[in-house]
């Protein structure tokens, strides 16, 4: 099952690389914000240490049986430690570590439809690809009964609807031809746009 894994994750690997979608853009800045807010969570368990400075001259100063203008300060360090955000770091921890796994989870899922959409619409191209080819040969072969149905008429064995017939299916096998040319472009479009590139 580990290798199944694994040469899952490796194959999605490789086709993230070749995929430039903004779906996986938004799944890699969403992974950057939850690991961003895990580092929030820890800050918050951690004690803090402040350095402060007050000073300033009044009647009185600091020494209250002296009834005169003086100069005063006072300085020290200041430590906080807020005991109620450990009670929370636990669940606010495995929150975060949940959402990591759900994003990559949809990240996978992502690649995995998007490399069985590019898988069949490569087989659609492939397919075009062939009729093309075939639409070629089809053709070739209605130009050469349409030259031999232009001699025949013209030495009168045949009349002109059936040449007729035969120039509409020279012309009706070039329109498909078009068509299939036209689909071709259509899907290498789709397929440009599936993977983003």
């Amino acid at each position: 099952m580990n290798q199944l894994f694994f040469l899952l994750h490796r194959q999605l690997a490789f086709w993230q690389k070749r995929i430039i979608r903004p779906e996986l853009k938004l799944y890699s800045a969403q992974k950057n914000l939850i690991e961003n807010q895990d580092g929030i969570t820890v800050s918050k368990i951690v004690p803090k240490a402040n350095l402060f400075f007050q000073g300033g001259y009044g009647k009185p100063g600091l020494n209250m049986f002296i009834n005169d203008f003086d100069w005063y300060y006072i300085t020290g360090i200041r430590f906080s430690w807020s005991l109620s955000n450990l009670y929370s770091y636990g669940n606010e921890s495995e929150i975060n570590q949940l959402n990591l796994q759900s994003i990559d989870a949809q990240t996978e899922t992502f690649l995995l439809n998007t490399k069985i959409t590019t898988n069949q619409q490569l087989q659609e191209i492939d397919k075009l690809k062939k009729l093309i080819e075939v639409d070629k040969s089809i053709i070739d072969l209605r130009t050469s009964v349409k030259e031999t149905a232009k001699a025949k008429l013209e030495n009168g064995v045949i009349t002109s609807n059936d040449y007729i017939r035969d120039l509409n299916a020279e012309d009706t096998a070039k329109q498909n031809l078009e068509i299939h040319k036209i689909q071709l472009l259509l899907a290498q479009y789709n397929y440009k746009i599936t993977t983003g590139n």
